[in-house]
């Protein structure tokens, strides 16, 4: 598991790297931005290359960490190399502080004196820094994990389930992951990346638990991979191996197989064996997407069609499964089947000219 996170992170890192600068210019994972360079990541990097041991790497990583320290100002950090010198966001110094306190427990001993005084005095800096900040409650987390102390927090978004399973592991806790295993699926708490995406989000979670993919939830994960976390990582319990029935709120995402069904809206489901009733509330008009891919299809009473009726038995079959759903709702309804694209495909301008998913949509009619 460490030597994948750390190629992956590294994998991450060359494509995202400048051959002008030698930074890796990355905002977030939907822009292909070359204009910004964040110092978080830039850290990581460092961190990266230095946790590989190869003597190379881990001095270009500990030259690369230097010259990133010349944007540490007296009030810290800055966000992105063009902010300079205006500190904009305690989350970044909470997030560099955690990592080079865990950098110096890690490889404190293994890299040269001279440089390990400077890593201390910077790390020494911004406690000093967040001491005295108003810290919103995650950056308070975040700050306390880097003083080694525990502090109870309940994540509800994926983002904080990422930075709470970093900061509880690097403690020495014992924590739970939010997937499902033979799936190999996400299942904490959804945002609306999952009503947009086809699949689980690449996170630490599953760089974790899988041999994960070149993502910048592997540069994050950098301080877990030469720490034996195994023991420190459980897994909840399902009721089914071969679904998993996702709800949050009014998303909705049901896994099986290799593929994945979302909606948004008011709904119920209640599952019977490889059958589902959905009810749903009242609207306008309802969308549900349908992974389109390795010959998957949808059928309506076993037949090809293009509209179905309340109560009508849908079929969403592929390779490894056939699930059947009826719908029912307070409002009248007729459904339609048509190809379309879930939010994120319709934002990748790559891809504007292809579908890549199975529309369902109910449409209210006037009784």
């Amino acid at each position: 598991m460490e030597n994948k996170i750390l190629e992956n992170a590294l994998l991450f890192a060359e494509e995202r790297k400048s051959i002008y600068t030698g930074c890796l210019h990355y905002k977030n994972d939907k822009e292909e931005t070359r204009d910004v360079i964040p110092l978080y990541e830039n850290v990581l990097y460092a961190v990266a290359l230095v946790s590989t041991l190869s003597k190379e790497k881990a001095e270009k990583g500990l030259l690369f960490l230097e010259r990133l320290f010349h944007f540490c100002t007296d009030n810290g950090f800055v966000s992105y190399f063009h902010d300079f010198p205006i500190v904009y966001q305690d989350r970044t110094n909470a997030l560099i502080c955690l990592t080079l306190t865990y950098f110096l427990e890690q490889f404190g001993r293994l890299i040269p004196k001279a440089s390990r005084l400077k890593v201390e005095k910077v790390q020494s800096k911004l406690v000093a820094v967040l001491e005295k900040r108003p810290l919103k409650e995650w950056d308070t987390f975040i700050f306390s994990a880097a003083l080694g102390k525990k502090v109870e927090m309940e994540p509800k978004t994926l983002p904080e389930f990422e930075i709470y399973i970093l900061c509880m592991l690097l403690l020495g806790e014992k924590i739970e992951l939010p997937w499902h295993k033979e799936l190999g699926v996400y299942a904490g708490p959804l945002t609306d990346t999952y009503y947009k995406e086809q699949f689980s989000m690449p996170s630490i979670v599953s760089q974790l638990v899988t041999k994960g993919a070149p993502h910048s939830s592997a540069l994050r994960a950098t301080l877990l991979a030469k720490l034996p976390v195994e023991d420190l990582i459980s897994f909840p319990a399902f009721d089914r191996e071969d679904l998993l029935i996702h709800q949050d709120g009014d998303l909705l995402a049901i896994y099986f197989g290799k593929h994945s069904f979302v909606a948004k809206g008011e709904l119920e489901v209640v599952e019977k064996g490889d059958h589902l009733d959905i009810f749903a509330g009242d609207f306008e008009e309802l969308d549900f997407f349908f992974s389109d891919y390795l010959e998957s299809k949808v059928l309506v009473e076993g037949e090809k069609a293009t509209a179905f009726y309340p109560k009508d038995r849908i079929e969403l079959i592929t390779e490894e499964k056939t699930l059947s759903i009826c719908f029912s709702a307070k409002t009248p309804f007729v459904g339609h089947i048509m190809k379309g694209n879930r939010l994120n495909q319709l934002e990748n301008v790559e891809r504007n000219f292809a579908l890549f998913d199975h529309k369902i949509t109910l449409k209210k009619v006037l009784k």
